[in-house]
């Protein structure tokens, strides 16, 4: 009953989160499911629910995710990502296959909420230059946008996977470092080698670099205070939102007074919309969901389950985790249902490769996955056929898979 039990609750929250119910909210129902078909009792399911929420990492990430959707929006009200892309197509005046990588793969970064329609507008402009398809834009807005999810440590479901593996961001995204750079190889060898330079002279323009560095200076200091100062990260993205507030304010007169204008203006116009006050329920439920199963104890249960069936433990680790990542289209909930259920599974002596190859794996399935919403997205601003996207997608994430899996068991 234990393996039936596992996948009634995660048939719950799959459905619930394609009926577009909040996140939260569905692995909180995917926890009572849990817990009406173990049974657990109801001191002990009490006892869980407590521990969940009672632990200040639970809030320590709520805040994490609340002030990164605020950093992003405050980085798109504030005209800064918009100046990015001018300063960055005037930097790649000579070739635009710059901007085509730079610009996607910078609202990846930031998570910025809707990057993907945020960048396709860029891509389809530059695209018409060379006439592209509109699959292989879609292609390209795609790709470029979700190469790093594998392995950069301020990625939100990065965040929250270290979290559930009890491991540092930065620990997690160093294990799939290689598979990003295959996939930026893989990328240029089946998207940006077809595209033609241009053949104006390339000009440099000192003015348009610098503002292109100011207009990424909120992010350089969150990553600067994180990784090499190791700040807690919330305070690290707080001095980013304090950056974000100031740089570039526009105007006229002295830049300190204008700096000041743009604090105030900002921040009593666009901080409060940036809070999505959905984002407060999303780790609490996975948390609840994580304490459940292991209350249960039908993590045990399915263990076994998994152990007897005789297949290796990698297999199941590469193609499990890369099925839900299509079956449901979303990163959040593929690392909220996979980790507690497979963390259990990884032997300590291979702990940290067969975590890159849990997370590599759940997390290119996530990317060209048809539920996709970027995808969706995308697909729907150019018109595009799927069949025609994946000629595209299809080998980049099948190129990283496999640098994701040769890693792992090069480390096992």
């Amino acid at each position: 009953m234990g393996f039936f039990a596992v996948i009634i609750a995660i048939g719950l929250i799959m459905y619930c989160v394609r009926r577009k119910l909040n996140m939260g909210l569905s692995m909180m129902l995917g926890a009572l499911a849990l817990a009406l078909l173990a049974p657990v009792p109801l001191d002990l399911a009490w006892e869980a629910l407590i521990t969940a929420l009672g632990d200040a990492n639970t809030w320590t990430l709520t805040l994490v995710v609340v002030l990164i959707g605020v950093l992003g929006h405050l980085l798109t009200a504030s005209g800064t990502l918009d100046l990015l892309v001018d300063k960055v197509l005037a930097l790649s005046a000579g070739d635009s296959r710059w901007a085509l990588t730079v610009i996607p793969m910078v609202m990846g970064a930031l998570s910025v909420p809707g990057g993907a329609m945020m960048s396709a507008p860029l891509v389809d402009r530059l695209g018409d230059r060379g006439e592209l398809a509109p699959e292989f834009k879609t292609g390209i807005n795609i790709v470029f946008r979700h190469l790093w999810y594998v392995a950069l440590p301020v990625i939100p479901s990065i965040i929250l996977a270290a979290a559930l593996a009890d491991v540092t961001p930065a620990t997690l995204a160093a294990q799939n470092l290689w598979a990003g750079l295959a996939g930026m190889v893989a990328a240029w060898w089946f998207l940006l080698r077809k595209i033609k330079g241009s053949e104006q002279p390339f000009q440099f323009h000192r003015a348009d670099l610098a503002l292109v560095l100011v207009s990424l200076l909120p992010l350089l200091v969150v990553l600067a205070l994180f990784l090499i100062v190791e700040l807690w990260f919330p305070l690290a993205l707080v001095a980013g939102i304090i950056c974000a507030l100031l740089v570039l304010p526009g105007g006229q007169g002295p830049l300190a007074f204008r700096m000041l204008a743009a604090l105030r203006k900002r921040s009593l116009t666009m901080l409060a919309p940036g809070v999505r006050p959905g984002m407060l329920l999303v780790v609490p439920g996975v948390m609840i969901f994580k304490e459940m199963l292991h209350t249960s104890s039908l993590v045990n249960t399915f263990a076994a389950d998994l152990v007897e069936s005789g297949i290796p433990l990698w297999l199941l680790l590469l193609v499990l985790p890369f099925a839900l990542g299509i079956a449901t289209g979303s990163h959040e909930a593929t690392v909220a249902i996979a980790l507690p259920i497979f963390v259990p599974l990884l032997p300590a002596e291979h702990y940290l490769p067969a975590l890159g190859l849990l997370f590599g794996s759940l997390t290119i399935g996530y990317i060209i996955s048809p539920l996709h919403l970027c995808l969706i997205l995308t697909r729907e601003y150019f018109c595009s056929r799927l069949g025609g996207v994946y000629r595209y997608t299809g080998p980049v994430g099948i190129s990283m898979l496999v640098v994701i899996l040769v890693t792992a068991l090069l480390r096992w």
